[in-house]
């Protein structure tokens, strides 16, 4: 390891050398006055030796009570000196290190953008991560004991083997039987029709039972949320609470909204209430109306949806009690939702109850509840990585100029300026540049952030602002930080060099004179650099490999509609309906083909369980969970599938013919293995 030379060592030394100081000022007025006494007594004819041990006899009975006191006076002293003086010094300093400053318009200007590149950066990052991992729900009281469920089953589908959902009967016994909870309330996050005719649109929906709002401990911005009277079970009262941001939007903000109805999913509901400004639930899309789930369940799904448990699709959040843990109501729930077995569906065998944060940014690892997450964590490790290519240019740019500044400050220190304060010149002027470059950061945070957002994060609401108390903390932090670093390599360069060889330097031999600290830090910032480019250069071929996938369809030129029915509606009229809209859509102008469907990609889905006639068993599917969907005549054409071998689904496929079906080649593959299925 290579040595620390003498300089450098008392560079760092200088901050803490203040107690030092004092001692040894003590210990060279206590010699002066042995000197002068033994002085004294050599003319009055004693020998130089004899005048010396005499003068330190004499002293010594007062030497450690003086010493005592003239310490504690020197202490007294020092903690007496006036803050103005001190702040006289640091504007001395400032002014200073401005002209400095001005003198190189060209070096500061590109410092300061740098800096505020990447102090920008991390502070967007920050606020991302801070809102989608650190801070929980907004507005939710006592969050650390709110915890959202998840449900890990042997055989789980859609996303992963861990999920949010389970079917209705299971969350009312997981809700009435778990002792470690002291309340447990369920929700859904939907998208459905709001309003009617031409206003009506596809709106963010919250399905809440009625203890929703008590268990967060959340309080009503104007009127009142709805409670267990209004989500009786099976069908709750048709009222609604409004979203902050809707009532804005499509109200106008009018406090006279109270009493007035809403149109969801064909039925009038009443609105009783508006949610604070902010408050989405637990979730970080902002959410339109809330409606009793009792109500919309009822009259927009099915009558005997308290009993099906055919279909997991409720989410669960919970309150812990005070005393209980998050493992004791792990095992408690698990037990009530395997119980629940037998009389709801077969895959809760098996299953277990995970008690997560209420951030849904901090899901489980296999839920597939962590892309935001995971997005978030990439972007703040290349924000990172930027910083620290800004400190290193940075920092080389000071360290250019200390150079060829060395031979004013070897000037200034042989005439009497101390090493201390010519590193805190040199501290300061780097201090300046990254409050330069801070404020920057914060403007390019607060402003250009939102394109950041806009572009991974569109779903996200963001309407309580990104630059928040602990971002500026953090954003004071992280220049604090960079004005340590940038300022280390100049003020340890200045430090390493004598007076006489900085007197003896010019201007061109200083800065043309190889520097390894210099060529240390141009090989730190290019070896940021090419992982930066190599991150750049793989996520673009990531996003051109997203953009190349084969989805077995065509879906730059589809589009597809979704249609509510009133709930008295019967079905011969419905799909009657549908025959009609089916035949105006075709005739359309630029409406090549159009189809029917039960579900579709990527938007909604139908799993359950499979049999094969002929096969006593089936493979392990794991988490492929069979998906179903039933399709009308030219659904294949439409959509672009092509059919590799058989037929499509044709006219002739109607009831009383036959009964045919369609099967894609990962289920060939995994049962037949080969043969013709």
């Amino acid at each position: 390891m290579t040595p620390i030379r003498p300089n450098v060592r008392r560079l760092f030394r200088l901050a803490v050398r203040r107690r030092a100081l004092r001692e040894r000022d003590i210990d060279d007025e206590i010699r002066l006055h042995i000197d002068l006494r033994a002085e004294q007594l050599a003319r009055e004819g004693w020998t130089r030796e004899a005048a010396r041990v005499e003068a330190e006899r004499r002293f010594a009975t007062l030497l450690d009570d003086a010493r005592a006191r003239l310490l504690d006076a020197a202490r007294h002293r020092d903690t007496r000196m006036s803050w103005s003086d001190r702040l006289d010094s640091v504007r001395q300093d400032a002014a200073f290190a401005l002209r400095q400053l001005r003198a190189a318009p060209g070096v500061t200007a590109t410092a300061v953008l740098t800096l505020a590149l990447g102090v920008g950066a991390n502070a967007t990052m920050f606020g991302v991560v801070d809102r989608l991992l650190l801070r929980p729900p907004a507005l939710v009281a006592d969050a650390a004991r709110v915890t959202r469920l998840y449900i890990e089953r042997p055989r789980a589908g859609f996303s992963g083997n861990v999920v949010p959902m389970v079917s209705a009967p299971a969350y009312f016994a997981v809700r009435d039987s778990t002792r470690a909870f002291a309340a447990v309330a369920g929700f859904f996050p939907g998208q459905h029709v709001v309003g009617e005719g031409d206003a009506a649109r596809q709106r963010h929906v919250l399905e809440a039972a009625g203890n929703f709002f008590t268990l967060l401990g959340v309080r009503p911005a104007l009127g009142r949320f709805f409670g267990p009277d209004d989500d009786r079970v099976p069908a709750g009262s048709l009222v609604a609470v409004l979203g902050d941001r809707f009532w804005r939007e499509a109200y106008g903000a009018d406090p006279a909204v109270l009493g007035r109805t809403i149109v969801v999913e064909g039925d009038r509901y009443v609105i009783v209430g508006v949610a604070p400004r902010g408050f989405n639930g637990i979730d970080l899309v902002p959410t339109d109306v809330y409606v009793p789930l009792s109500a919309i369940a009822y009259h927009a799904r099915t009558h005997d949806w308290a009993t099906d448990g055919r279909v997991a699709w409720m989410q669960m959040v919970a309150r812990l009690r005070p005393g209980a843990t998050a493992a004791r109501a792990e095992r408690e729930a698990t037990t009530v939702l395997r119980g629940t077995a037998p009389d709801s569906n077969a895959f809760d065998y098996g299953a277990r109850v995970i008690a997560a944060p209420v951030s849904e940014g901090r899901a489980p690892a296999k839920s597939g509840q962590r892309t935001r997450a995971a997005i978030a964590g990439w972007l703040a490790g290349v924000a990172a990585v930027v910083l620290l290519v800004a400190c290193a240019n940075v920092a080389n740019l000071l360290l250019a100029r200390a150079v060829r500044r060395r031979r004013e400050i070897a000037v200034r220190t042989a005439l009497g300026a101390g090493r201390g304060r010519i590193a805190r010149q040199l501290l300061t002027e780097s201090a300046l540049v990254a409050a330069f470059g801070g404020a920057g950061g914060l403007l390019l945070a607060r402003w250009g952030g939102a394109a950041v957002r806009a572009t991974f994060l569109p779903d996200v609401d963001w309407s309580q602002g990104v630059v928040s108390g602990r971002v500026l903390l953090f954003a004071l932090g992280v220049t604090t930080l960079t004005a340590l670093l940038t300022a280390l390599a100049p003020a340890a360069h200045v430090a390493a060099f004598g007076v006489t060889a900085g007197l003896r330097s010019g201007a061109r031999e200083g800065g043309g004179r190889r520097n390894r600290m210099r060529t240390a830090l141009l090989l730190a910032q290019a070896a940021l650099s090419v992982v930066l480019l190599v991150g750049a250069g793989l996520f673009v071929r990531s996003i051109r490999r997203i953009g190349a996938l084969d989805f077995g369809y065509e879906p730059a030129r589809l589009l597809f509609a979704d249609v509510v029915f009133p709930e008295a509606a019967p079905k011969e009229a419905q799909l009657a309906v549908y025959d009609r809209m089916l035949d105006r859509v075709r005739r359309l102008p630029g409406v090549e083909r159009a189809a029917l469907s039960t579900t579709s990609p990527f938007w909604s889905l139908v799993a359950g369980d499979l049999a094969v006639p002929g096969f006593d068993s089936l493979p392990a599917l794991g988490a492929d969970f069979p998906l179903y969907n039933a399709v009308g005549p030219d659904y294949f054409a439409a959509t672009g599938v092509r059919v590799v071998r058989g037929r499509a689904i044709t006219a002739a496929d109607v009831e009383g013919a036959p009964r045919v079906a369609v099967v894609n080649e990962a289920m060939a593959r995994r049962i037949w293995k080969g043969a013709d299925p």
